[in-house]
Protein backbone atom coordinates (compact mmCIF):
# COMPACT_ATOMS: atom_id res chain seq x y z
CA UNK A 1 0.00 0.00 0.00
CA UNK A 2 1.50 3.36 -1.00
CA UNK A 3 2.27 5.87 1.69
CA UNK A 4 0.39 9.14 1.88
CA UNK A 5 3.41 11.06 0.64
CA UNK A 6 3.74 8.94 -2.49
CA UNK A 7 0.01 9.14 -3.25
CA UNK A 8 0.15 12.92 -2.83
CA UNK A 9 2.72 13.20 -5.56
CA UNK A 10 0.65 11.28 -8.10
CA UNK A 11 -2.92 12.46 -7.43
CA UNK A 12 -4.13 14.99 -10.04
CA UNK A 13 -7.15 15.97 -7.95
CA UNK A 14 -4.96 16.77 -4.98
CA UNK A 15 -2.66 18.77 -7.27
CA UNK A 16 -5.65 20.75 -8.56
CA UNK A 17 -6.90 21.32 -5.00
CA UNK A 18 -3.48 22.56 -3.90
CA UNK A 19 -3.19 24.87 -6.91
CA UNK A 20 -6.53 26.52 -6.12
CA UNK A 21 -5.73 26.77 -2.42
CA UNK A 22 -2.25 28.17 -3.13
CA UNK A 23 -3.73 30.81 -5.44
CA UNK A 24 -6.34 31.80 -2.84
CA UNK A 25 -3.88 31.99 0.05
CA UNK A 26 -1.28 33.95 -1.94
CA UNK A 27 -3.93 36.06 -3.75
CA UNK A 28 -2.44 35.18 -7.13
CA UNK A 29 -3.91 33.94 -10.39
CA UNK A 30 -4.21 30.16 -10.70
CA UNK A 31 -1.95 30.24 -13.76
CA UNK A 32 0.85 31.59 -11.57
CA UNK A 33 0.23 28.91 -8.95
CA UNK A 34 -0.06 26.02 -11.41
CA UNK A 35 3.58 25.45 -12.34
CA UNK A 36 4.80 26.05 -8.78
CA UNK A 37 2.46 23.41 -7.36
CA UNK A 38 2.70 20.93 -10.26
CA UNK A 39 6.46 20.83 -9.88
CA UNK A 40 5.91 19.14 -6.50
CA UNK A 41 3.94 16.29 -8.08
CA UNK A 42 4.99 13.36 -10.23
CA UNK A 43 2.08 13.32 -12.64
CA UNK A 44 1.82 11.61 -16.00
CA UNK A 45 1.02 13.89 -18.94
CA UNK A 46 -2.64 12.78 -18.80
CA UNK A 47 -2.88 13.41 -15.04
CA UNK A 48 -1.22 16.79 -15.46
CA UNK A 49 -3.84 17.71 -18.09
CA UNK A 50 -6.61 16.53 -15.76
CA UNK A 51 -5.25 18.63 -12.89
CA UNK A 52 -5.07 21.73 -15.10
CA UNK A 53 -8.55 21.08 -16.48
CA UNK A 54 -9.97 20.71 -12.96
CA UNK A 55 -8.37 23.98 -11.89
CA UNK A 56 -9.46 25.92 -14.95
CA UNK A 57 -12.99 24.53 -14.93
CA UNK A 58 -13.51 24.97 -11.20
CA UNK A 59 -12.34 28.58 -11.38
CA UNK A 60 -14.25 29.36 -14.59
CA UNK A 61 -17.52 27.96 -13.28
CA UNK A 62 -17.06 29.03 -9.64
CA UNK A 63 -20.26 31.08 -9.39
CA UNK A 64 -22.40 28.37 -11.00
CA UNK A 65 -20.84 25.76 -8.72
CA UNK A 66 -21.53 27.90 -5.65
CA UNK A 67 -25.19 28.25 -6.64
CA UNK A 68 -25.48 24.47 -7.02
CA UNK A 69 -23.75 23.81 -3.69
CA UNK A 70 -25.86 26.39 -1.88
CA UNK A 71 -29.05 24.68 -3.10
CA UNK A 72 -28.04 21.55 -1.19
CA UNK A 73 -26.02 22.97 1.71
CA UNK A 74 -27.60 23.26 5.13
CA UNK A 75 -25.43 26.27 6.05
CA UNK A 76 -24.61 29.45 4.13
CA UNK A 77 -21.68 28.99 1.77
CA UNK A 78 -19.73 31.72 3.56
CA UNK A 79 -19.71 29.59 6.72
CA UNK A 80 -18.04 26.66 4.98
CA UNK A 81 -14.28 26.91 5.41
CA UNK A 82 -12.38 27.68 2.18
CA UNK A 83 -10.65 24.28 1.77
CA UNK A 84 -14.00 22.49 2.08
CA UNK A 85 -15.63 24.94 -0.35
CA UNK A 86 -12.83 24.27 -2.83
CA UNK A 87 -13.25 20.50 -2.50
CA UNK A 88 -17.01 20.80 -2.93
CA UNK A 89 -16.66 22.99 -6.01
CA UNK A 90 -14.14 20.60 -7.57
CA UNK A 91 -16.41 17.62 -6.93
CA UNK A 92 -19.51 19.34 -8.31
CA UNK A 93 -17.54 20.58 -11.33
CA UNK A 94 -16.55 17.01 -12.17
CA UNK A 95 -20.10 15.71 -11.69
CA UNK A 96 -21.79 18.43 -13.72
CA UNK A 97 -19.29 19.37 -16.43
CA UNK A 98 -17.05 16.35 -17.03
CA UNK A 99 -18.70 13.31 -18.59
CA UNK A 100 -15.64 11.04 -18.51
CA UNK A 101 -15.22 11.19 -14.74
CA UNK A 102 -16.92 8.45 -12.74
CA UNK A 103 -19.09 9.90 -9.93
CA UNK A 104 -17.24 7.88 -7.27
CA UNK A 105 -13.92 9.34 -8.45
CA UNK A 106 -15.29 12.89 -8.45
CA UNK A 107 -16.31 12.77 -4.80
CA UNK A 108 -13.94 10.24 -3.27
CA UNK A 109 -10.44 11.36 -4.22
Amino acid sequence: MPSKSSSKKTNPRLAAFEIIQHAQIKSIFVDAATEDVLDRFSLSAADRRLAVRLVQGTVKHALTLEVIIQRFATVPLEKIIPPVRTALKMGVYQLVFLDRIAPHAAVNE
